[in-house]
C-alpha cells in the first residue's frame, strides 16, 4: 500500500470536513491527500504528519484546523510509513507479501457465539465431522470470540421509536454503513438497540497489530484474530472459517492439518501470542483449497 493510499483512507476515514457523510463523492478530498502524499516521509513523526495535514485543510477551507484532529490520523500513517503496522497478501499458494498499512481501531457489532453456534448446529449435523472446534454437541465446546460472528439474516425491530429511527438513519446516511469504521461506543450502543434478538449481539473493539489507538476504558484483550480487515459487521477470519463456523473453504477432513494450531487458541479462541498467529497464517496460505486476500492480524478486545 503506497503512501498516496495510506494518506486517503486515513482521510476518508476521519472526514475532517464532514463532506463524505453529507454525501460527496468519495474523491472529494483528493486535492488535499495528493499534496500532503508528496510531502509526508517516514522519518516525519506524528506530530509533524499532523501539524502537515491541518495546515493543507487550513489552506485549502480557508478555516483554522487544530493539529490535535489529525492526530490519530497521522500516527496511523506514521505506522504503516514505519513498517510498524501491515497487512499480508496472500493472493498466491505459498506467497504472503507484507505491505504497509492503515486501519481505524473500530467498534464491531457481533453475534454471540452460543447463539450463532446453535444457529448453525443443524446444517454441520447434515455431515457431522468432529474436528476443531466445528458444531457437534448441543453446546461448544470451545468458543470463538473473533471478527467473523456475522450472521446473514440480521434485522431491526419491527417497531422504532423516534429516536430509534433517527440512529437508523445515522447508521445508513451519516456513517454509510458499514463501511465507515465506527469509533464512537455510545453510537455502537444504540445501534445495537435497534436489532431484532438484541440478547443475542454484541460489541467488540479491534485494532490492527503495531498500531497505538487507545484502548477503549473497561476492554480487555481476548486474543488476537487473522481476518479480512473488518467493518462495523465483521469480516472473514481465517480462524473462524477453518476450525469454528466454516462457511466458505472449510478444512481438511481429517482435522489434523491445523491441529497444534487450535491446541494454541485459547478460551476465547483466538492466538494468544502475535508469533502464534502470524505462523497460522502462512500455514494456511500454503494450502491450495483456501481464502486469498489481504488479511491482518487483529487485536480483539471485549468489555470486561
Amino acid at each position: 500500500m503506497e503512501s498516496s493510499n495510506l494518506v486517503s483512507t486515513v482521510i476518508c476515514d476521519l472526514d475532517p470536513m464532514g463532506l463524505l457523510a453529507g454525501g460527496a463523492p468519495e474523491d472529494e478530498y483528493e486535492p488535499e491527500i495528493r499534496e500532503i502524499e508528496e510531502r509526508v516521509t517516514p522519518e516525519l513523526s506524528a506530530e509533524e504528519i499532523a501539524s502537515l495535514m491541518a495546515g493543507v485543510f487550513s489552506r485549502m477551507f480557508s478555516t483554522e484546523e487544530p493539529a490535535e484532529k489529525y492526530l490519530t490520523a497521522a500516527k496511523g500513517v506514521r505506522d504503516a510509513l514505519q513498517g510498524k503496522t501491515v497487512f499480508y497478501e496472500t493472493w498466491e499458494k505459498g506467497k504472503v507479501t507484507i505491505v504497509p498499512a492503515v486501519f481505524s481501531a473500530q467498534f464491531v457489532k457481533v453475534m454471540k457465539y452460543l447463539p450463532l453456534y446453535r444457529e448453525e448446529l443443524p446444517r454441520f449435523r447434515k455431515d457431522p465431522a468432529h474436528i476443531y472446534g466445528l458444531p457437534f454437541y448441543d453446546l461448544p465446546e470451545k468458543e470463538y470470540r473473533g471478527t467473523d460472528r456475522r450472521w446473514e439474516h440480521q434485522r431491526w425491530k419491527f417497531f422504532l421509536k423516534k429516536e430509534q429511527k433517527q440512529i437508523g438513519n445515522a447508521y445508513v446516511y451519516e456513517y454509510q454503513m458499514p463501511d465507515r469504521p465506527v469509533r464512537d461506543e455510545k453510537f455502537a450502543m444504540s445501534y445495537l438497540q435497534l436489532l431484532h434478538r438484541r440478547e443475542d449481539f454484541e460489541l467488540i473493539w479491534v485494532r490492527l497489530t503495531g498500531s497505538h489507538e487507545e484502548i477503549p476504558k473497561g476492554y480487555a484483550f481476548f486474543g488476537y484474530d487473522i481476518s479480512y480487515p473488518p467493518d462495523f459487521d465483521g469480516g472473514f477470519s481465517m480462524i473462524c472459517d477453518c476450525m469454528f463456523i466454516c462457511r466458505w473453504h472449510g478444512c481438511d477432513s481429517e482435522g489434523t492439518l491445523f491441529a497444534e494450531d487450535f491446541a494454541k487458541l485459547n478460551e476465547h479462541g483466538l492466538f494468544d501470542r502475535k508469533e502464534d498467529a502470524l505462523a497460522y497464517l502462512y500455514k494456511y496460505a500454503g494450502e491450495d483449497w483456501t481464502e486469498r486476500g489481504w488479511f491482518g492480524i487483529f487485536e480483539v478486545y471485549e468489555k470486561d
